[in-house]
């Protein structure tokens, strides 16, 4: 059992030490780019201001950029913005009937509203661990209605 774990001590060293070549290797235009998911997660929910019912869908996309969500319904669509915060996510919901905005609503979704979605009887522990960083996973609890 001791020859054992030195064995995948050694193995796991290894593979590390291929990555680590790999990426000196490779040359830097062939690296993935990282994502930045804050476009998804610290939207600027004011810009909901200068979206008006009628518009279509480029429109809204220049004006507020692309949704964190977006969901297509029986006849219509739903785009989610998000922006996240410590005690709160903040949602603006743009409504299309027939590719033009029919409606906007706002919601929030606390994090009591996480906790309670996944528990109903959370501990401090599930308290602390809270849930922000992934408009998707948050999106449409809370305070939302359709």
């Amino acid at each position: 059992m001791n020859k054992i774990k030195p064995l995948y001590v050694s193995v796991a060293l290894n593979v590390a030490l291929l990555i680590v070549v790999i990426a000196m290797v490779l040359p830097e235009e062939k690296r993935p780019e990282p994502v930045d998911l804050s476009i998804y997660t610290q939207q600027d929910l004011t810009k909901s201001l200068l979206v008006e019912r009628g518009m279509n869908k480029e429109q809204v996309t220049n004006v507020f950029g692309n949704p964190a969500l977006k969901e297509i319904l029986d006849s219509s669509e739903e785009w989610h913005y998000c922006k996240t915060g410590d005690l709160a996510d903040e949602y603006v919901v743009v409504s299309f009937k027939d590719n033009v905005v029919s409606t906007m609503s706002n919601y929030t979704v606390s994090w009591l509203d996480i906790v309670f979605q996944h528990t109903k009887t959370p501990t401090e522990a599930t308290v602390a661990v809270g849930g922000y960083g992934d408009c998707k996973l948050t999106a449409k609890m809370g305070t939302y209605q359709n």
